[in-house]
């Protein structure tokens, strides 16, 4: 008997071990393929920086498929898509990073655009009016959205909203709504550290 109960111990320990250690391997990350590095102009709650990382471009395709299930489901089938995939990291200074959810990117006549719409970091949620509030955060406004325009060096200047709204108009372009908006922080010294 007692040998029995040795080996199901045994047995049960092995097997313990082989799924922590099978629950531990990671993904490996992706490459970031832009990075860049901007001040803020004043600085945001206690932050005077911001970094962000590129890894993946959206591409049209999958812009065309958020058109559709905005359409289909409204703000929360947008919401539900976004948060299903990353596409980078941004930074308020040392703060915790958040996930880049979409990463718009074009050139025109040297021009660089970015578009960026990130999860909105605790921060940003913890700061805003409680009236918006749940425990989870802003209801309304989950995404902060971030703006640069950079030249063929990678310096620029941009913006940022810390809270945002991500909708979709009529033809199928994104729109994206303040939760301020007439208090939108620029971002200034936006230069490429990559």
């Amino acid at each position: 008997m007692k040998c029995i109960l040795i080996s199901t111990l045994l047995f049960v320990t092995c097997l313990v071990l082989t799924m922590d250690a099978g629950f531990a391997k990671k993904k490996p990350g992706k490459h970031v393929q832009e990075e860049y590095v901007a001040n803020l102009g004043p600085p945001l709650l206690g932050a005077s920086t911001v970094s962000f990382g590129i890894e993946e471009v959206t591409t049209d395709e999958e812009m065309q498929g958020l058109a559709q299930t905005f359409a289909q489901r409204g703000a929360e089938g947008i919401e539900t898509a976004l948060r299903k995939g990353r596409k980078g990291y941004f930074q308020l200074g040392n703060y915790e990073s958040s996930d880049i959810v979409l990463a718009m990117v074009t050139s025109t006549d040297g021009v660089r655009r970015l578009g960026i719409v990130g999860i909105a970091p605790n921060r940003f949620l913890a700061a805003g009016p409680a009236q918006n509030q749940t425990s989870f955060g802003f209801v309304e406004f989950p995404w902060t959205f971030i703006q640069v325009e950079v030249d063929e060096k990678g310096n620029g200047k941009g913006s940022i909203i810390p809270l945002a709204k991500v909708v979709f108009n009529e033809q199928g372009k994104m729109v994206v709504k303040p939760l301020v908006p007439s208090n939108i922080p620029r971002l200034v010294n936006v230069h490429s550290v990559k």
